[in-house]
């Protein structure tokens, strides 16, 4: 193509000299003022100069428009790729580590499995503290009871019950709501890709091959072979009951990763599957089929995760959607946001 330029344009150049020449030679009218074959012979000439001159612009303006072209294909093929290198940097100095989770979850105290136990411990809680006085925190202590809220004249408004105490649930008597409250687990599994939520309901949940990334943490009453302790606290006001795991330390060894989630950066867009599940169970089936009815009305409040070098992120039910899956199992989808400054007010 550029040597086909180079041709019409010394080809345009030789045209107009000879041309010129042959002007100065020729006459191309007569004396009556007609065109002679000369004339003609100079009119054909000059359009066949002209349209070679059209042609060679013509091809010189799609050269340089091909030459910016790829200029700028290389420009921005460069650009993604000095992207790309700085987006693994970013990667690997911010990468996902010494992961620790805190959550609240309320108890459904309605529930028929756990109410005569919730009853139980709301009248004998409430007629123990007609009997001490606000200050006298050192009995509530005694006997395994912690006062976790108290109002502005010290009247004690919510309590923290020890696995040790009386009021906690008695393992054989009350099985339902000593296992179902007990002992509590998050599972967390990411997703890069967008994913049908109608996958996520149909399918066993531990099995769904596509995710990217997936921690547990478990905690309980005996927190020896868990993640840790959580508290059970009642509110006096509210009549309700809550699970409180703080600072649960997830185990990386035990993650299930494609390689695809590795740092903060990652999260961008990433769809967070949470379940709200122990595998603690007693053994029994009747029991155990029990306990999963009473979790599955479990509802997240808070759920926080504390990441490496001070990174939390602090998820409200409100941003979540809750679904249940074909196995009774309940789930809250959770989607990233799409930048970095969205990320970085979680």
């Amino acid at each position: 193509m550029i040597i086909l330029l180079i041709i019409l344009k010394y080809l345009g150049i030789v045209i107009s000299g000879f041309f010129g020449a042959y002007g100065l030679i020729t006459d191309f009218k007569d004396k009556q003022g007609k065109i002679t074959n000369a004339g003609k012979r100079a009119l054909v000439i000059i359009l066949v100069s002209s349209a070679i001159s059209i042609i060679a612009q013509t091809v010189e303006i799609y050269l340089n428009s091909a030459k910016e072209k790829a200029a700028s294909e290389a420009a921005l093929k460069e650009l993604q790729q000095n992207s790309k290198i700085l987006y693994n940097i970013d990667r690997t100095l911010n990468l996902i580590a010494d992961v620790s989770v805190s959550y609240v979850i309320t108890v459904d105290t309605t529930d028929t499995k756990i109410k005569s136990y919730h009853e139980k411990l709301a009248s004998t809680v409430a007629n123990l503290l007609d009997t001490i006085s606000n200050d006298n925190h050192n009995e509530l202590d005694r006997i395994g009871l912690f006062p976790s809220i108290l109002s502005s004249n010290g009247r004690i408004e919510e309590i923290t019950i020890d696995s040790k105490s009386d009021y906690f649930p008695d393992e054989f008597n009350e099985p339902i709501a000593y296992y179902s409250l007990g002992y509590s687990g998050i599972n967390l599994t990411f997703f890069k890709k967008e994913i049908p939520i109608d996958s996520i309901i149909n399918d066993t949940y531990y099995h769904y091959s596509k995710k990217d990334l997936e921690m547990n943490v478990e905690a309980g009453i005996n927190s020896s072979f868990l993640n840790g302790p959580h508290f059970i606290r009642y509110n006096l006001n509210k009549n309700s009951l809550e699970i409180n795991g703080t600072n649960l330390q997830s185990d990386s060894k035990y993650w299930n990763s494609s390689g695809k989630i590795i740092g903060i950066p990652d999260l961008l867009n990433t769809t967070l599957v949470i379940s709200l599940r122990s595998s603690i169970v007693s053994g029994n089936d009747s029991i155990d089929n029990k306990v999963h009815e009473v979790r599955n009305q479990f509802q997240l409040r808070t759920l926080i995760l504390e990441m490496s070098k001070g990174r939390d992120f602090r998820i409200k039910p409100e941003q979540t959607k809750r679904f249940v899956n074909k196995d009774g199992w309940t789930f809250y989808i959770f989607k990233f946001p799409s930048s970095i400054e969205e990320l970085n007010k979680l």
